[in-house]
């Protein structure tokens, strides 16, 4: 009896936050598909202002983790860099702005802003010791599908080496079959 309380309770959370977790990986697609390369990379890239950033904006994120994954995907495959990704999650996992304020009526002022600072410091350094690891070689970006215009610009230098393999073949066949006399 307790393991069907159990399966039916765990389908009805699942029910629950199904549609929450399909928001965020369509908006994660949304992310991955629109928005510019150049973009998360100037903002979220391997710099200082990408760990500040980060910090900053998973200190500020409202909603549970599993909305913010694939959302995070998306950013990490537009060019977000793991030192960012480190900082953000420690902030919002360790942080989140709005439980301050919830902290602040349980426990005082003076506990939860130290917390938020504490918290602040720890995000920023998480955020450089990924960044070390980084630059480093210590992680690899997953393997993404060439765009289409690199396709494009990848069948015209092909095309365009077979052209000139050709006419030095060509060539080579045109020169023999002249010495030995063939037309």
């Amino acid at each position: 009896m307790n393991i069907e309380l159990i399966l039916t309770k765990s389908l009805e959370e699942f029910i629950h936050i199904l549609p929450f977790l399909v928001t965020a990986v369509i908006f994660g697609k949304v992310i991955e598909t629109f928005m510019p390369d150049k973009v998360v990379k100037n903002f979220l890239g391997s710099n200082h202002s990408g760990i500040l950033i980060g910090t900053f904006l998973g200190l500020i994120k409202p909603g549970p983790l599993y909305v913010t994954l694939p959302i995070l995907n998306g950013f990490m495959k537009k060019g977000m860099s793991f030192a960012a990704l480190a900082a953000y999650l420690t902030s919002e996992l360790v942080g989140g702005l709005f439980r301050f304020f919830l902290e602040v009526g349980y426990f005082g002022w003076k506990y939860s802003v130290l917390r938020v600072i504490i918290t602040l410091i720890m995000s920023i350094l998480t955020g450089y010791v990924f960044l070390i690891f980084e630059r480093r070689g210590f992680f690899k970006k997953r393997l993404e599908m060439p765009k289409e215009d690199d396709l494009k610009n990848l069948k015209k230098k092909e095309i365009e080496k077979i052209k000139k393999f050709k006419n030095k073949e060509y060539k080579k066949i045109k020169n023999i079959k002249k010495d030995m006399g063939i037309k």
